[in-house]
C-alpha cells in the first residue's frame, strides 16, 4: 500500500451524520482487513460513472459467536448483473449502542462475486431469459465485550430499481440492512438465524409457487416466520463506501394498492411462521420488493429480529408443450361449416412428440386420428366437442386443447321487393332462410353507392335508371351468403306552372299550367276557376297556390305531380303625416312622416304665397308665409319616383302669433309680503290662464296674486301665461328679500352633564330673552346657559329695514337638559392578542339598548355600530368607541388588539427529547407541541424499527405503552410533518429517550 495512503489511514476521520454530534476513530483500532481505506475510495469514487446503483435487489446481515467476544459479521448483497456502478470496493458496516450511539465501523472489502443460477418449479414451463442475480458476501470478524442494552449493526445502500412496482419513488428508497446483539443482561451468547435457501429469480406468472425460506439457529433457538415491511434508507450517494445513518430505521413506503398484506397481487403472498414455507400466486408482470422476517426466541424471550429484503421478478413463463386447434374466426369461439358435413382441422401445436384428435362424434368409436392436420365428415348438422392431445416425452407436460365444431344446414340468401314507380321509393325485404336459425345481419348495396345494414330496408332513388342490388347476410352463428337482383326504375313525365307576378291590393293575375291533365288549384277562393289550366287569381293577401296534376311514368303507370307558384299582393300605402295642429309665434314647422309600406312620397303644404309649397322628402321642414290656417296634404307612394300603389291623407294647421310673458312685483316693509303684477303681451288675444310658482314650494293660479314668504332670501319666481288657443309663455324673474336679516342659532343644544352652552342671535342692533332663568345676560345677543331641566327661549330681535324702517322679530330656541348622566365607557376584548387570521369580539361596557355606539376604524369589523362587533384584523390595531345618547351626550374609550404573525419556523415547535410515563401528571405523554400547529402526522418507532405510535390529532401523544404494554426504557426515533396555521410545512425526526 503506497505510503501517502498508510499515512491518510492513520489520521483521525471526522464523520458528521444527520442525527448525530460528529465521531472519530483512528487506523490503530480497525488495521485489519475492515480498515477504512478512505484516499483508494476517494479515487475510486471519481473514476465512478455519476449514476445511481439501481441494482441492489436485495440482502440481509448476519452475525456468529465465534467465542472470546468475537463475531463473524456476514452482509449478503443481491444485484442485477447488468447494474452499475457494480458491488462496494468496500462495505461500510457502522456499530452502535442501544442508545444510538456511534462505538465503530467496520470496513470489508468487495470479497468477489458468483451468479446465481436460473431454477424454475415446473418442467413444463420454460424459463425467461434476461434475468440474472449476482450474489456478494462481505465477510469479517470484529471484538464486541459484552454492553448492557447490547449493540446494533447496520448497512446502508441507495437504491432501488426505478421499475419496482409496489414502492412508492424507488428510484429515492434505499436499503437497510440490519442486524441487533443482545443485551449480556438476556444473554452472554448469540449467533443470529441464517436463512438456507436463496430467494428465487423470478416468479411465473398465475403460476402457484412455494419456496422454503426458513432458517437455521446455530443456538438452537426458537425461530418464528412473518412478513416484513423492508427498511428505507435516504443515503442517496450513487456509488462507494458509506457510513450508515444512525438509527433508528424507518420502513419503506408502499405504492397503493400494495401493502405489506399485497406484496404482488393475486392470491397473496403468505409465509407459514413455523416451517417458513413462503406460498405466492402472482398475477400482475413486474418487479416488487419484499421483506420476510425470523424472531429468535430463548427460553421465550425475543433476543432478535433479521428482516431479509429481496426483489421478486414476475414474469411469463411460456410452456414447452402446446396443442392448439385452430379456431377461423376467433369471435365465434367455435369451428363452423355451413351445407357441408366435412371439416378441415388446422393445427398450431408445437413441442410435441405425436398427437392424437377426438372429433366428438359420439356416434361412432372411429372419430380419432393421429393425423397432424387431419379432416372428418360428421353424420350430420350439430355441435360436436372435438379435442388434441399434444404428447411430450415427459408424460407430465402433455398438453390438450379443446374446440367445438357447429356444423349447419346451407345458408340461402334471396331477395323480394315492391317498387312505387311515382315516388322512385323501393321496399327491399330480406329472404334469406337459415332452417332453425335466425338471420342477423344484413349488408345492402343498392346499385347507387347507397348501402344499409337492415333487415327489411327502404330507399329512395334519385334518378331512374337499372340498379344491381346485391345483398350479403348471415347469422351470428357464422353461416352466411349473397344475393343480386336488378330493379328497373322508371322516369316520370313532368309539368310546369307559371304566372307569378307582384300586384297592388285589388289587381288581379293569371296562372298557366303546361303539361299533365286533370288539374285541381289550391287555394280555390280567389280563384276564377280551380280545376282549368289558366284560371285568373285576385288575392288580397300574398299567396301561393299549388297545383295538383295528373302524370305518366315510362312504364305507364299513372302518378300525381304538385307544383307552386306565388302571387305576391303588395299592401296599399298608409299616408300619416303628424304634425301639430297649432303654432305660436313660429311659422318654421317640422313634418313628421309616420306612413307605412311606402318608398316616396309627395307634399303639398297649401301656402300659395310660398315658393316651395310642395316637397318630395319624407319629413320635411316648411316656413309658413304669413300667420293663419293651412290645408297640407301627403300622397304615399309603394315605389321609388312616386311610383306604384298610392294612399293620400290631408290635415290642417294653425300659425298664431306670439305670447310675450311679464310680470311686475312690489314687497311690503317690515314683512316679508310681495303683490304681483302681471302685464303679458299678445298680438292675438289677451291671457286667460296663469301658473305662478313663487320660489318657495307655494304656488297660485290668479293673474296678479299677494303672497307672503315664511323666511327671508333669494327666491326665483315663474309666471307661465296662456291664451284660450294654448299657445303660452314663460318667465322667471329673481326675488331678494333681504330687509330683515335677524336669526337665532342654533335653533336647538343640549346641556350635558351640566355643563353650560351658549345660545345665539344675529342680526339686530336690540335683544330681549325670556325667560331670563339660568341665563348669564338676558339681553345680549350670547348668553350662556345654565339650566336643570329643558326650557324653550324667546328672544326679541330689534332690526332696521332697509327702507329705514324698525322692525321687531322674536325667534325661539330650546335647551334640552337629559334626565340622567352617561355612565363611564370601557373598552374591552375577549382576546387582545391573536395570530393572524383569527377573530376576536371587542366589548362596549356598558352595553345598553338606549346609548348608541360607534367603533373606530371600521377596518376588520363585521359592524361599527354594535356595541360588541366581531373583528379579523391582518394587523395590530387600535379602536375607538363611542358612546353616545338621544340627546347626543358622549363618552368614549380606545383597546388595541395585537396580532402575531404567522411563522412556521421550528421555534414555534417543540418535541421533548425525553418524556416520563409514569402517571405523576408531569412530562407523562411525549407529544408535538405548538400554538400555530394547524395538522400533524406523528409516528414513534422501536429500535426494530416498528411503529408503536402513530396520531393524526394535534392533541395527542404518546403514553410509552405498546399493544397495551408498557415500553421498556429506551431511546425511540419519531417522524413529524407539521402543517402550521399559514399552511406552511416542517419535517422533524430525530430520538426521544423513554425513562421510568
Amino acid at each position: 500500500m503506497p505510503a501517502f495512503v498508510l499515512y491518510m489511514l492513520e489520521q483521525k476521520i471526522k464523520f458528521c451524520k444527520a442525527f448525530a454530534n460528529c465521531y472519530f476513530y483512528s487506523i490503530n483500532t480497525v488495521m485489519r482487513k475492515r480498515s477504512v481505506v478512505f484516499l483508494f475510495v476517494f479515487f475510486y469514487a471519481m473514476f465512478l460513472q455519476k449514476t445511481y446503483a439501481t441494482h441492489i435487489v436485495g440482502g440481509y446481515m448476519a452475525y456468529k459467536n465465534l467465542g472470546s467476544n468475537n463475531y463473524e459479521i456476514r452482509l449478503t448483497i443481491f444485484r442485477d448483473c447488468n447494474g452499475n456502478p457494480p458491488f462496494d470496493p468496500i462495505a461500510q458496516i457502522g456499530i452502535f449502542d442501544s442508545q444510538n450511539n456511534v462505538l465503530d465501523t467496520i470496513n470489508i472489502l468487495f470479497p468477489g462475486n458468483d451468479t446465481l443460477p436460473p431454477s424454475i418449479n415446473s418442467p413444463c414451463l420454460s424459463p425467461p431469459v434476461g434475468i440474472c442475480y449476482e450474489r456478494a458476501i462481505y465477510i469479517d470478524t470484529v471484538n464486541l465485550p459484552p454492553m448492557p442494552g447490547g449493540y446494533q449493526l447496520a448497512y446502508q445502500r441507495c437504491c432501488r430499481n426505478v421499475t419496482i412496482l409496489n414502492v412508492f419513488d424507488p428510484m429515492s428508497t434505499g436499503e437497510t440492512f440490519y442486524a441487533t446483539i443482545p443485551s449480556n443482561s438476556i444473554t452472554q451468547t448469540n449467533s443470529n438465524p441464517v436463512f438456507k435457501n436463496q430467494p428465487p429469480l423470478f416468479l411465473c406468472i398465475n403460476y402457484p409457487y412455494s419456496f422454503d425460506h426458513s432458517a437455521t439457529d446455530l443456538d438452537g433457538d426458537s425461530l418464528v416466520y412473518e412478513t416484513a415491511t423492508p427498511l428505507n434508507s435516504t443515503q442517496l450517494f450513487p456509488g462507494g463506501p458509506q457510513f450508515p445513518e444512525v438509527p433508528p430505521y424507518f420502513p419503506i413506503t408502499f405504492q397503493a394498492p400494495y401493502s405489506l398484506a399485497n406484496f404482488l397481487g393475486g392470491v397473496p403472498l403468505s409465509i407459514n411462521s413455523h416451517t417458513g414455507l413462503l406460498a405466492v400466486t402472482p398475477n400482475t408482470l413486474g418487479q416488487f420488493v419484499v421483506g420476510i422476517k425470523v424472531k429468535e426466541y430463548r427460553n421465550g424471550v425475543l433476543l432478535s429480529q433479521t428482516i431479509r429484503d429481496f426483489q421478486f421478478n414476475v414474469v411469463s413463463c411460456p410452456n414447452l408443450i402446446v396443442a392448439e386447434i385452430v379456431i377461423p374466426v376467433a369471435s365465434l369461439q367455435a369451428i363452423v361449416v355451413c351445407g357441408t358435413n366435412t371439416v378441415q382441422f388446422n393445427n398450431n401445436s408445437f413441442g410435441a412428440v405425436t398427437y392424437k384428435w377426438n372429433f366428438g362424434d359420439g356416434a361412432t368409436l372411429a372419430d380419432t386420428s393421429n393425423t397432424f392436420q387431419p379432416n372428418y365428415t360428421y353424420p350430420g348438422p350439430g355441435s360436436y366437442h372435438s379435442y388434441l392431445v399434444a404428447y411430450s416425452s415427459n408424460p407430465n407436460c402433455n398438453d390438450t386443447s379443446f374446440a367445438t365444431v357447429n356444423v349447419y344446414p346451407p345458408f340461402t340468401s334471396d331477395i323480394s321487393y315492391i317498387l312505387d314507380p311515382c315516388t322512385q321509393t323501393v321496399n327491399f325485404t330480406d329472404a334469406s332462410t337459415f332452417p332453425g336459425f335466425a338471420v342477423t345481419n344484413h349488408t345492402w348495396n343498392f346499385g347507387d353507392g347507397a348501402t344499409s345494414t337492415l333487415q327489411n330496408p327502404t330507399h329512395i332513388y334519385s334518378n331512374p335508371g337499372t340498379y344491381n342490388v346485391t345483398l350479403k347476410s348471415s347469422s351470428i352463428l357464422g353461416c352466411s351468403g349473397n344475393k343480386n337482383i336488378t330493379v328497373v326504375v322508371p322516369s316520370i313525365n313532368t309539368i310546369s306552372v307559371s304566372g307569378a307576378a307582384t300586384i297592388c291590393l285589388g289587381d288581379s293575375a293569371q296562372l298557366s299550367v303546361s303539361g299533365g291533365f286533370n288539374y285541381v288549384w289550391i287555394p280555390s277562393s280567389s280563384l276564377t276557376n280551380s280545376t282549368i289550366a289558366n284560371p285568373f287569381a285576385h288575392p288580397t293577401t300574398t299567396t301561393t297556390y299549388t297545383l295538383t296534376s295528373k302524370v305518366l311514368t315510362s312504364l305507364g303507370d299513372t302518378c300525381t305531380a304538385t307544383k307552386t307558384v306565388t302571387i305576391t299582393v303588395n299592401t296599399l300605402p298608409q299616408s300619416i303625416p303628424i304634425v301639430n295642429p297649432i303654432s305660436c309665434g313660429k311659422k318654421t314647422i317640422q313634418i313628421t312622416n309616420n306612413s307605412i309600406n311606402a318608398q316616396s312620397y309627395l307634399w303639398n303644404f297649401g301656402d300659395s304665397n310660398s315658393p316651395t309649397n310642395s316637397s318630395t322628402l319624407t319629413n320635411p321642414i316648411h316656413v309658413f308665409s304669413d300667420t293663419g290656417a293651412f290645408q297640407i296634404s301627403l300622397i304615399a307612394f309603394t315605389q321609388n319616383n312616386q311610383q306604384g300603389c298610392t294612399d293620400t291623407v290631408v290635415g290642417n294647421i294653425h300659425i298664431y302669433p306670439s305670447v310675450i310673458a311679464n310680470f311686475g312685483y312690489d314687497v311690503e316693509s317690515c314683512s316679508n309680503t310681495v303683490s304681483f303684477l302681471d302685464s303679458t303681451a299678445d298680438a292675438f288675444s289677451a291671457p286667460s290662464n296663469w301658473a305662478w310658482a313663487f320660489g318657495d314650494g307655494q304656488f297660485s293660479g290668479i293673474k296678479n296674486p299677494v303672497h307672503t314668504y315664511s323666511f327671508f332670501g333669494i327666491f326665483n319666481a315663474t309666471l307661465i301665461a296662456s291664451t284660450s288657443v294654448g299657445c303660452m309663455d314663460t318667465i322667471t324673474l329673481p326675488l331678494n328679500l333681504t330687509a330683515l336679516a335677524a336669526a337665532v342659532g342654533p335653533n336647538d343644544t343640549v346641556q350635558c352633564d351640566g355643563i353650560p352652552v351658549q345660545i345665539f342671535a344675529s342680526g339686530g342692533i336690540a335683544y330681549k330673552w325670556t325667560p331670563p332663568i339660568g341665563l348669564s345676560n338676558d339681553t345680549i345677543s350670547n348668553p350662556l346657559v345654565s339650566i336643570t331641566s329643558t326650557t324653550i327661549y324667546t328672544v326679541a330681535i330689534t332690526a332696521i329695514a332697509t327702507d329705514g324702517d324698525t322692525c321687531i322679530i322674536t325667534k325661539n330656541v330650546t335647551v334640552f337638559v337629559p334626565f340622567a348622566q352617561l355612565p363611564a365607557l370601557q373598552a374591552t376584548a375577549d382576546n387582545d392578542t391573536l395570530f393572524a387570521g383569527q377573530s376576536t369580539t371587542i366589548h362596549a361596557i356598558p352595553n345598553q339598548n338606549d346609548f348608541f355606539y360607534f367603533w373606530t376604524p371600521a377596518s376588520f369589523l363585521n359592524s361599527n355600530t354594535l356595541a360588541n362587533p366581531t373583528t379579523t384584523p391582518a394587523e395590530t390595531i387600535t379602536y375607538q368607541v363611542v358612546m353616545s345618547d338621544s340627546f347626543q351626550c358622549k363618552r368614549q374609550a380606545e383597546i388595541t388588539i395585537t396580532i402575531i404573525p404567522l411563522s412556521c419556523a421550528e421555534s414555534e415547535v417543540f418535541i421533548p427529547n425525553t418524556f416520563t410515563p409514569n402517571n405523576d401528571g408531569q412530562n407523562d405523554v411525549f407529544r408535538v407541541r405548538g400554538n400555530q400547529i394547524k395538522e400533524l402526522y406523528f409516528a414513534v418507532y422501536n429500535r426494530w424499527g416498528e411503529k408503536v405510535f402513530e396520531t393524526n390529532d394535534v392533541k395527542s401523544g404518546w403514553d410509552g405503552t405498546y399493544r397495551g404494554n408498557p415500553s421498556e426504557p429506551a431511546v425511540f426515533g419519531y417522524y413529524a410533518r407539521i402543517i402550521c396555521l399559514n399552511n406552511d410545512q416542517i419535517i422533524k425526526q430525530g430520538n426521544v429517550t423513554l425513562i421510568r
